[in-house]
């Protein structure tokens, strides 16, 4: 079976054999539409280097496997487990940061011993894992406190429990007042002359909510430095504004004025109508007659049956549109009396 293409060159050349001269019934040659600079023998690549199908470039060493990451070669590596200590150039923080400083337990088993961690050479009790530190007193000699966090054991006085966080007196562990510690809490400031210390601890059952709400009901609007105005006292209150009045006679003046254009148009309806002269009528109808005859010869020889443009499509509408006038202007003309209006 041959292709199209083949049937079509087979005709063309034909008819060229058939109207070229004698000794050149051979086909001409095609002009190529693109020449390459370079020789032949440079353009080695094939005519089906691109193409999708034909057989594997490669053969893969592992058949069975077809979807593996190399399966031909080389091989993968073996499979190794990551760690962060192989890997990771930046030192590691200890799993558990324990203080280095001397330390108490918080069920109060494993108390400091005599003199350790306390420079004064006495043993204070510390909670919460608080440490020991012996700042001078006000006499010089040095005092047992607790600091980093830690607070002391509850006692009597006015420095019994003293504050997390802060430096505060700290309470022997035999309870004997002559040791090396003693109070060192902080004094509080007295506050100013006029001033009292502010009670805390207060508790209302007071519900703010509803309260809020009751006061911006209630609430009356502060008064304004500008007084109150009173229209009904203004000047010219409740009198017509010069404004309409003079609206109002333009618009009397403008109905006057189409009332009497009304009545002339009335007026003028009735006019004398006289009979035509039959000579007149005569010429009128002759030439009425010929422009329907010219027009008429135009639209039957001219004009064509399918109109291909729009200015063919509107001259038709319009001769028609003409002639029909042109008729009915005959047909009136053709009676014995015409009467014209004056």
């Amino acid at each position: 079976m041959e292709s199209v293409y083949v049937l079509a060159d087979r005709d063309q050349m034909q008819e060229y054999a058939a109207y070229a001269p004698s000794g050149e019934a051979e086909r001409p040659q095609k002009r190529r539409l693109y020449q390459s600079i370079h020789p032949k023998e440079y353009c080695t690549v094939p005519k089906r280097m691109h193409g999708t199908l034909g057989p594997a470039k490669v053969n893969p060493a592992d058949h069975t496997n077809w979807l593996r990451k190399g399966a031909g070669h080389p091989p993968l590596p073996e499979p190794r487990r990551w760690d962060y200590n192989d890997h990771d150039p930046l030192p590691r923080k200890p799993a558990v940061y324990r203080q280095p400083l001397p330390t108490r337990s918080l069920d109060g088993t494993e108390t400091l011993a005599q003199g350790q961690g306390c420079g004064c050479g006495g043993a204070c009790a510390c909670l919460n894992g608080g440490a020991c530190e012996c700042p001078p007193g006000e006499d010089g000699a040095p005092t047992c406190a607790c600091m980093y966090g830690g607070s002391c054991r509850p006692g009597s006085g006015n420095g019994g429990m003293g504050t997390r966080g802060f430096t505060d007196s700290c309470e022997l562990v035999g309870g004997d007042e002559t040791s090396g510690c003693a109070q060192a809490k902080r004094q509080r400031s007295v506050p100013l002359d006029g001033q009292t210390v502010p009670i805390t601890g207060l508790r209302s059952n007071k519900d703010f909510v509803k309260a809020n709400i009751i006061n911006a009901t209630v609430m009356v609007p502060p008064p304004t430095g500008k007084a109150d105005l009173d229209w009904t006292e203004r000047e010219g209150y409740g009198k017509t504004p010069a404004y309409l009045k003079r609206v109002k006679r333009q618009v009397a003046m403008e109905q006057a004025t189409l009332q009497e254009l009304e009545q002339s148009y009335k007026g003028g309806m009735q006019r004398v109508a006289y009979m035509l002269d039959p000579v007149e009528r005569a010429r009128l109808l002759e030439g009425i007659k010929a422009n329907w005859t010219l027009l008429n010869t135009e639209y039957m020889t001219q004009l064509k049956i399918v109109q291909d443009t729009f200015g063919q499509k509107n001259r038709k509408e319009w001769l028609e549109r003409r002639l029909a006038e042109l008729e009915n202007d005959i047909a009136i003309l053709e009676r014995d009396m015409v009467f014209v209006q004056q």
